[in-house]
């Protein structure tokens, strides 16, 4: 846990900066707060569906689909 604020930048790192002092003690409660933070459930519900139903257009290489 002692490593997280390493691994962030930016806006994450900032919004991770204003939390009090060991107000996250678990993993699961970092994801809680990290996830309801910067994705909404909406956000979340549209990227799995976007993975779920992807395609490869026709005559594109898959590298750039």
């Amino acid at each position: 846990m002692r490593c997280f604020p390493y691994t962030l930048k930016d806006g994450a790192k900032a919004w991770f900066m204003t939390l009090q002092p060991s107000s996250l003690t678990t993993w699961e409660a970092v994801y809680n707060k990290f996830m309801g933070k910067f994705y909404s459930l909406q956000k979340t519900t549209d990227l799995r569906t976007k993975i779920a139903t992807f395609s490869q257009m026709e005559g594109k290489p898959f590298h750039e689909a």
